[in-house]
């Protein structure tokens, strides 16, 4: 089986890391405790097919995970954003169950080098 490519970008990460020092841990607690609503309000704004707040959303969502280095859940964000701007939701619940998928790997990483910590209710 082929390994998954890294949730962040590593030289983001080393940025981040060497900038911060001890404060990078409080940055990503900071980044998960926002994703439980960002990922109500998407599911509520979906299925009700608010596409403006779908679209806020996703951008706040791409914005901030891409601060982080987070690319890959910065590039399933901004194509949620694309999709919620051209108001295609054709696929957008794919394209949310991917997201979450992105988000739960970035955590997973996170945990295991002890930047938050494990199990924590940072993200549901």
């Amino acid at each position: 089986m082929q390994d998954l490519p890294s949730p962040v970008d590593f030289n983001r990460f080393a940025e981040i890391r060497d900038l911060l020092g001890e404060e990078t841990c409080s940055l990503y607690e900071e980044f998960f405790s926002e994703i439980p609503e960002h990922l109500e309000s998407l599911h509520r704004s979906i299925h009700s097919r608010q596409f403006q707040i779908v679209e806020e959303t996703a951008h706040s969502l791409s914005g901030s995970s891409g601060s982080i280095g987070a690319m890959y859940v910065e590039k399933v964000a901004r194509g949620l954003e694309r999709r919620a701007h051209g108001e295609n939701f054709s696929d957008a619940g794919r394209v949310l169950l991917r997201l979450e998928v992105e988000i739960a790997r970035l955590r997973h990483f996170l945990e295991k080098r002890g930047l938050i910590p494990e199990n924590s209710d940072l993200a549901a």
